[in-house]
């Protein structure tokens, strides 16, 4: 008698445990941020302290080229736009997270990664808008 308790009181634990709340249920638990921030768009700038013309021209027509064209992402959290000081400890973190060791513009959807640091360190002094047109072709790829 004593074994058939215990087996139906580990059954009701085991079904207990495995209910999964109905949407929109207050006890429902909150959503797994680092999931919801690995289905959107992340544009990362990685950059040194000791900056020159180009590098702050970089991380200045992508923002614009963001806040402009897609503004309503970022607002929206389903893009972001994070510029790292490689020279900070966040930084350094966020850059061997990242996999990346120098100054870094990436652009990152779920498992995808595309580096357009060779794109923007070529273009954004002097042809920001060939910068801006690659930024983009890039984004319209991930959708």
């Amino acid at each position: 008698m004593k074994t058939t308790s215990l087996i139906f009181a580990a059954l009701a634990l085991a079904l207990a445990s495995c209910q999964t709340p109905a949407p929109g249920d207050p006890s429902a638990s909150a959503p797994d941020t680092q999931a919801l921030e690995q289905a959107g768009v992340r544009v990362y700038y990685f950059h040194g302290s000791h900056r020159c013309a180009t590098c702050q021209a970089v991380e200045q027509v992508t923002g614009d080229f963001l806040r402009a064209e897609h503004g309503q992402e970022l607002s929206s959290g389903q893009m972001a736009f994070e510029v790292f000081d490689l020279d900070t400890p966040e930084g350094q973190a966020k850059a061997e997270q990242m996999g990346v060791s120098g100054q870094t513009l990436l652009v990152v959807s779920g498992q995808e990664r595309l580096n357009l640091t060779n794109e923007a360190f070529l273009n954004a002094r002097n042809s920001p808008e060939k910068l801006q047109q690659k930024l983009a072709e890039t984004l319209a790829g991930l959708n």
